[in-house]
C-alpha cells in the first residue's frame, strides 16, 4: 500500500515540474520578445506623437523596390532606407530569414532592392518583406 503512494507523488511531483517549466518557458518566451521589440527601437529620436504619426505610413503600404539596408537590431531586423529617410521593423517570414543567410554570409553591409507590405501596430510602422534582391556590396570605410 505505501509503494502506490509513492508511486503516485513521484507522478505527481512530475506534473507540476513539466507544468512549471511549460510556464517558465513561456514566460521567459514573452519577455525575450519584448525586449527584442524594445531593443528594435533603441536608440530612435524622441519625437512629439503629431511628428510620429505624420511620419507613419498606412497599414498596407506597399513598397516597391525600395533600396536600402538590413542592419540586425537585438533579436530582430531594421531596415533601412537608402536615403536615410525611414527605417522599419522586420516582421520574422522566410524572406527575412534568406537576407539573414546571406547577411552571416558577408561580413560587410550590402545594399538591397526590396518589396513589401507596411504594417502598423500600436502606432509603429512594420515591414513584411515580401522579395528581396542583393544589390550592391557595399565598400567598406
Amino acid at each position: 500500500m505505501r509503494s502506490n503512494n509513492v508511486k503516485f507523488k513521484s507522478s505527481h511531483v512530475r506534473s507540476i515540474q513539466l507544468v512549471l517549466s511549460t510556464l517558465l518557458v513561456v514566460a521567459v518566451f514573452g519577455i525575450h520578445r519584448w525586449l527584442g521589440v524594445e531593443l528594435a527601437h533603441a536608440g530612435a529620436e524622441e519625437q512629439s506623437p503629431a511628428a510620429e504619426a505624420s511620419e507613419r505610413l498606412r497599414e498596407g503600404t506597399r513598397l516597391d523596390a525600395a533600396l536600402g539596408t538590413f542592419k540586425a537590431t537585438g533579436d530582430r531586423w531594421t531596415f533601412f532606407t537608402a536615403d536615410g529617410a525611414r527605417r522599419f521593423c522586420v516582421l520574422e517570414n522566410l524572406a527575412l530569414e534568406r537576407v539573414e543567410r546571406t547577411m552571416r554570409e558577408n561580413s560587410h553591409a550590402v545594399e538591397w532592392s526590396i518589396s513589401g507590405v507596411i504594417t502598423e501596430h500600436q502606432g509603429v510602422n512594420y515591414l513584411l518583406v515580401t522579395r528581396a534582391v542583393l544589390k550592391t556590396r557595399l565598400r567598406q570605410p
